[in-house]
């Protein structure tokens, strides 16, 4: 991650005076890279993870990466089903030794089907213990839903001029939609 603290609002509008958090992608690498991981994430979750990128030519002018996940079943929590899909893609092309131009693009869809309720308590009521609370047994119920979906594309083009000056022009559209369907749960006596 980068964080950019103090008055970076004006990049990122009014709401961030205080500093920005910037999630940098994962980007091409030296060497060839390809690796895949296969999982259980707890109940009968599944999952599958690849990650490949290196150099699209013998000079390393051209570089890819492409990073993949899959995960999808029932979770350790019963009644409770997750369906996640995660795609990132990034290509590199240094243009010159100092001029980089980069694009990126991801898609992350995100579903829970049966999620966990929210909980309120009546006035006067005491939090209980969270040990008292069996967190394998789903407090919601089964049409409840969650789906977050994201879609983000961009590129940059930088130049590092020198040591001390490097300049930057990006874009980035990034498209966010969340749908949810809950059921809140209320305390209402010891």
């Amino acid at each position: 991650i980068e964080i950019l603290t103090g008055l970076s609002g004006f990049l990122y509008g009014p709401g961030n005076v205080g500093g920005v958090v910037n999630y940098v992608t994962k980007r091409p690498t030296a060497e060839r890279l390809g690796k895949v991981t296969v999982g259980r994430a707890g109940g009968d979750s599944l999952y599958a993870t690849g990650d490949f990128g290196g150099p699209i030519d013998k000079d390393g002018r051209f570089g890819y990466r492409v990073v993949a996940v899959k995960q999808g079943g029932e979770t350790a929590i019963e009644k409770q089903e997750i369906d996640k899909t995660f795609v990132s893609g990034v290509f590199d092309w240094h243009l010159t030794d100092k001029l980089l131009f980069q694009v990126n693009a991801s898609d992350r869809d995100y579903v829970v089907e049966g999620a966990q309720a929210y909980w309120g308590l009546a006035p006067g009521v005491v939090r209980p213990s969270a040990d008292r609370i069996d967190t394998s047994v789903s407090y919601g119920q089964p049409w409840t839903r969650r789906n977050y979906e994201n879609r983000k594309y961009g590129g940059q083009l930088r130049w590092e001029g020198s040591d001390a000056l490097t300049l930057r022009a990006a874009w980035q559209y990034n498209n966010s939609t969340r749908e949810i369907s809950s059921a809140t749960n209320t305390i209402l006596a010891n």
